[in-house]
């Protein structure tokens, strides 16, 4: 039994069958060609320099806390349970506010929040 697609093939003049040339999709999206337009290529290898040190940066955020701990526990007298509650609450802020950043991302423009995010946190974790 010979199977085909029939949105894949038309009819001819007489009864005999010819698939239709695929289509291709173009080499450029519409986003790329408008970012092209506006002068502003992606550069893939800044790209992926950049995704990377954000996903450093939350590694490291998430760290920052638990490396801490030991000098919020002498500082405030916290016992174990108080410095989990000093974790788990720095962590659901940062959390609480990935939404928000989203939607700002969304209507500034993703890079530009990136980078305030990137420089804000490099200036407060800065220790002068």
């Amino acid at each position: 039994m010979l199977a085909f697609n029939v949105s894949q093939t038309t009819m001819t003049r007489g009864t005999r069958w010819r698939r239709r040339p695929k289509r291709r999709a173009g080499r450029c999206t519409r986003v790329a060609v408008a970012a092209a337009r506006a002068g502003r290529a992606g550069h893939p290898w800044l790209t992926l320099i950049s995704v990377a040190l954000g996903v450093v940066m939350v590694g490291l955020d998430g760290t920052v806390v638990s490396i801490a701990n030991p000098r919020i526990a002498h500082d405030l007298n916290a016992s174990l349970p108080d410095l989990q509650w000093v974790t788990n609450a720095y962590l659901l802020a940062l959390a609480v506010l990935l939404i928000p950043g989203g939607k700002l991302g969304d209507r500034f423009g993703r890079r530009r929040v990136f980078l305030v995010g990137v420089v804000g946190f490099a200036l407060t974790s800065s220790p002068w």
